[in-house]
């Protein structure tokens, strides 16, 4: 009896190791991709940036190599747009570390530009996971690629039937209900990839299978439809296609009032009459200062407040170019919405009564809404733990760790971020940190109180702290560079220094 519960026990755990890939992409986005430390992973294997780049549009998190665990595929640029990336296999040794085993690709030299989405599969249905790549830098024409699964190895192949393009977005989803993950891609060469089931695609043009769609654009539709998710959102058991992007500043633009939703049939044709705008012309967000934001680089779904509806979050950019609060740089932004569905399918914008903390002035790519902690609240993050980042002003210290708020039942709590502002609550005008770089001491000058340091490195630890001071020793510190946040009893600044 005693070895019949250990088989039992056995086989359980094998069945549960076992992952369904054949989920559309909004699904393995939002409830099946890992939350790693992905900076820390590939900077212990010597494929941090900036050497590389393409962390957030190229990697792909699955249990390649079938034991159970978590890997990640990597396609990273190792140069400037334009470059042919390299691809990497890190493999998990069953406690979230890893090893890299490239031998797992049979074409490891296989040449494709950097991609700007990437999404996990199984397309031909062996039950393994398979690996899709939109072509294209952003000057560059490619063809899109799959990583197929074979007997123990993987290999790269182009979409032959897809149009060499410079695809911004794309979708997975059983289109058909045939069993079968199809493809649907946007802008500039818009149209439907239909599997057979085997991984073999049949190419559509967007006029072929969405009636009524922008017709004087019958070869792409329209202008800017760079933001793809395919999902039920309406729980009718078929498929959904959301698509957004670039939307109209006059109602004859060839663009998008809005965010929309196409609603499918389940026969892989749809209606441009038979939609939902989650939004619509003239109700674009605006920032604090009244201006538009510019391109919905993403969103997501799921019922945030427990209604039985799902709601969205969508993020855009707000780029200035020639700034001149910014020196005459690009400043760029990026605006949170959210908005709340019902029972009729319709949207209301409540950004301001769920997330008020809701404009970051540091890179946002992706948004992931899943109980990441898994303490039954849902979370709002990105991709990964920690994600590299840039900013725009020189007031913003940009830090890896992810965005992160999580519902506490009426709004989002802000749980991490990563952002510092340098300049808000600023002691004094004169306060100066010197020597910068240092490796030693570094003395602060400048203001008459002592004051209390704290010290953080790269992924947002605090590594150092003093109490009433005006110097810190940082030589116990590694060499790189550091956020000092500097603080009284009434105000506090951030400061980047260097420890050489």
């Amino acid at each position: 009896m005693k070895n019949l519960f250990f088989l039992f026990l056995m086989i359980s755990i094998k069945l549960s190791s076992q992952v369904n890939y054949n989920v559309n992409s909004h699904h393995y986005k939002n409830e099946m991709n890992p939350y790693f430390d992905l900076i820390e992973i590939v900077e212990n294997h010597g494929i941090g940036g900036p050497a590389y780049g393409g962390y957030d549009t190229g990697v792909a998190y699955a249990d390649f190599n079938g034991d159970g665990y978590i890997d990640i595929n990597l396609l990273l640029n190792p140069g400037a747009d334009g470059d042919f990336c390299e691809h990497f296999m890190l493999i998990n040794n069953g406690d979230d570390t890893f090893s890299m085993d490239n031998t797992l690709i049979t074409n490891t030299t296989f040449q494709t530009y950097m991609s700007r989405k990437t999404i996990v599969g199984d397309f031909n249905g062996d039950n393994k996971p398979d690996v899709v790549r939109i072509a294209g830098g952003h000057d560059w024409l490619g063809k899109s690629n799959i990583l197929m699964s074979g007997n123990d190895q993987y290999t790269f192949m182009e979409l032959d039937v897809v149009p060499e393009s410079q695809y911004h977005g794309f979708g997975s989803g059983d289109l058909d209900n045939d069993g079968d993950l199809d493809l649907f891609f946007g802008s500039p060469d818009a149209g439907f990839a239909m599997n057979d089931g085997s991984g073999n695609f049949t190419w559509f043009r967007v006029d072929e299978k969405i009636s009524n769609f922008f017709e004087d654009e019958p070869e792409h539709g329209p202008y800017g439809m760079g933001t793809i998710e395919i999902l039920d959102v309406n729980n009718d058991g078929d498929e959904d296609i959301v698509i957004g992007g670039s939307y109209a500043n006059n109602s004859s633009d060839p663009h998008l009032m809005g965010p929309t939703i196409l609603w499918g049939d389940g026969t892989s044709n749809y209606d441009y009459n038979n939609k939902t705008e989650i939004w619509g012309f003239g109700e674009r967000p605006t920032m604090t200062d009244g201006s538009n934001v510019n391109n919905n680089d993403d969103f997501s779904f799921a019922d945030i407040d427990n209604d039985g509806y799902l709601d969205v979050v969508l993020v855009f950019i707000r780029q200035i170019d020639n700034d001149p609060d910014n020196n005459g740089d690009t400043t760029m932004s990026h605006y949170y919405q959210v908005m709340k569905g019902n029972s009729n399918t319709e949207f209301t914008d409540v950004t301001d009564e769920w997330l008020p903390d809701n404009i970051k002035y540091c890179t946002v790519v992706w948004i992931i809404l899943k109980d990441i902690d898994q303490n039954g609240q849902l979370d709002l993050t990105e991709y990964a733990k920690t994600t590299y980042k840039a900013g725009s002003l020189p007031t913003t210290n940009c830090l890896p760790e992810a965005w992160r708020w999580e519902w506490n039942g009426s709004s989002f709590t802000t749980i991490s971020g990563s952002q510092l502002s340098v300049d808000d609550e600023i002691l004094d005008n004169s306060l100066k940190l010197y020597p910068n770089p240092t490796d030693n001491i570094l003395f602060i000058k400048g203001n008459k109180n002592s004051m209390n340091v704290s010290i953080y490195n790269i992924l947002g630890k605090e590594v150092l702290s003093k109490i009433n001071t005006n110097n810190i020793d940082v030589k116990v510190l590694p060499k790189g560079v550091y956020i000092i946040k500097i603080s009284d009893d009434v105000s506090q600044t951030n400061r980047k220094f260097i420890r050489n």
